[in-house]
């Protein structure tokens, strides 16, 4: 049994909490000056915070002393306190929590680090959609959350359960009421476009990958920025076979350091505008290794389907009448067979 650590404290300090029924923002100093090892520790009589306190009542202590434990917890004790933490999300009261944003984020964090534990990526998904649902209690605010539960679902494969909260368009960022930076808000639509291209509805993700391109940033870009530019070069030429001009309010420098770092990635697109099949391949062949490293290999490909579609247009509009064996040649690197798949395609799709 876990011995007792500062207990005096400890003791004092769950007393207070629970004679609390109000002004709750008076307790937050002294739960914030627990140490990790305090926040760990049990009473005197060798009780567990967690089973004194309770998480509809106190919610707010009882949010330091739960996430604490989770961060601790083994691959034996990770299912347990999981399910702790999941009534614990399903009852809190958002008017307690709501004192603390820094320490609800960490909701979030100390969800994946319990799936990671016990290998069940599908475990955090509904308890932080049910998280953010209830602290923001609207799907037009941005919370601490929203960037791990989206990173959560592209963990765990599965891309359309995000779209309920992706679809909708955030309105506000209230940085008093949630742990927000920079940073959190550029991994949520970073993240949010690689669901959106997950799901092929590349003019979302255009959407998404401009809002992390044109933010504002006081120093140099950071490498997310130019990641989500690299994306942005190649859902351009998949959805639209161009490039897409970025914001208007986009920084020049910006612009012209994204396109620095991303010089293979644009010599793509001039194979694009001249329709070049074999300057392409060549690109993509000569390229591989980095783009390997962006891990791009399935967008490249995706890419390649594009272009050949492109030519095949092309090439209808001069030969009116043509067998697919004649325009399988003219194209080149691709048989009849896989041509005809093409065409089959591409006539679906219209």
């Amino acid at each position: 049994m876990q011995q007792p650590i500062e207990e005096a404290s400890i003791d004092e300090l769950i007393a207070r909490i629970l004679s609390t029924t109000q002004d709750w923002i008076q307790i937050v100093p002294e739960l914030n000056a627990l140490s990790q090892q305090q926040l760990l520790s049990f009473t005197s009589d060798s009780l567990d915070p967690l089973t004194i306190l309770d998480p509809s009542l106190q919610s707010l202590a009882y949010l330091y002393f739960i996430t604490a434990r989770c961060f601790n917890s083994t691959k034996e004790e990770a299912l347990r306190y999981f399910q702790l933490l999941s009534h614990f999300v399903q009852v809190f009261d958002v008017e307690q929590v709501v004192l603390s944003p820094t320490c609800f984020r960490l909701v979030g964090s100390a969800c994946l680090h319990l799936a990671e534990l016990v290998e069940q990526p599908l475990l955090p998904l509904e308890v932080l959609l049910s998280a953010i649902q209830r602290y923001s209690g609207s799907p037009l605010v941005l919370t601490s959350l929203h960037s791990t539960f989206v990173k959560a679902c592209i963990l765990a494969k599965m891309y359309t359960y995000p779209l309920q909260l992706l679809d909708y368009d955030i309105e506000t960022i209230d940085t008093t009421k949630n742990d927000l930076d920079i940073q959190s808000v550029l991994e949520y639509y970073f993240y949010g476009s690689m669901v959106y291209i997950a799901n092929k509805n590349f003019v979302r993700a255009l959407d998404f990958l401009s809002i992390v391109i044109s933010a504002p940033t006081q120093k140099l870009l950071s490498a997310i920025q130019i990641a989500a530019y690299k994306k942005y070069v190649l859902v351009c030429l998949i959805g639209e076979g161009q490039m897409r001009p970025l914001p208007k309010y986009t920084a020049s420098t910006v612009e012209k350091v994204c396109k620095s770092q991303a010089v293979v990635y644009l010599q793509l697109v001039d194979a694009f505008k001249d329709t070049n099949i074999r300057m392409f391949q060549d690109i993509a062949s000569r390229s591989s290794t980095i783009f390997e490293n962006d891990k791009h290999i399935g967008l490249i490909k995706q890419c390649f389907q594009s272009l050949l579609r492109k030519k095949i247009k092309e090439l209808t509009k001069v030969y009116i009448t043509v067998g697919l064996n004649e325009m399988a040649k003219k194209i080149e690197n691709i048989s009849p067979k896989e041509l005809e798949l093409i065409l089959i395609e591409m006539v679906g799709c219209n």
